[in-house]
């Protein structure tokens, strides 16, 4: 009896440890690999730096058009700014002061915030300040401002973009962008 107990001890092994079947002989009388093999881990690898080049074309992809809504903001934020600036100066909307668009210098022609201006020399300094903010805030940025006739006027900004590959064969080159608006001051 004692025997039969010894004869199963030895065929397990060392105390702790299971029979498995890597522990077997092969076909050709060697035991089988463990693990894994060189190949398997390449193919891994590969794999894995295939998944993590498609994730940085998606950030990239989603950055390049996180730009282009940043400036399309800024863009509104500039028209209305203008809208703003001519519904507080009826007097000059309505006079044809803002009709032109004053030739921007390096300095103000007047400054309105420090003394009082009149309705004409307030439309001047609206539109210097509204464009030097759009060359500021933009790429290539200006605005333009049309007087319909009918009592409406048309404030529009414009500004440059790079093209991306999906939207022309020559990536690199400038796309204008506009933004416009109709309203009554």
């Amino acid at each position: 009896m004692m025997t039969k107990g010894i004869e199963i001890m030895k065929n397990l092994g060392s105390p702790g440890r299971r029979h498995c079947a890597a522990d077997e002989p092969g076909p050709q009388g060697t035991a089988r690999a463990r693990g894994f093999t060189l190949l398997e881990v390449l193919v891994a690898i590969l794999v894995l730096s295939v998944g993590l080049l498609g994730l940085a074309g998606l950030q990239a992809y989603g950055t390049r058009h996180n730009n282009s809504a940043y400036l399309r903001t800024q863009a509104n934020q500039q028209l209305y700014d203008m809208v703003d600036r001519m519904r507080a100066n009826l007097g000059g909307a309505d006079n044809g002061n803002y009709d032109a668009m004053p030739v921007i210098g390096a300095n103000l022609s007047m400054d309105c915030t420090a003394v009082a201006c009149t309705s004409a020399q307030m439309a001047t300094y609206d539109m210097e300040v509204w464009e030097k903010a759009n060359r500021e805030l933009l790429p290539s940025g200006t605005g333009n401002i049309v007087n319909n006739g009918d009592g409406t006027f048309t404030v529009s900004v414009s500004w440059s973009e790079e093209y991306t590959r999906e939207e022309s064969h020559t990536a690199g080159t400038s796309l204008t962008r506009t933004v416009s608006l109709t309203f009554v001051p």
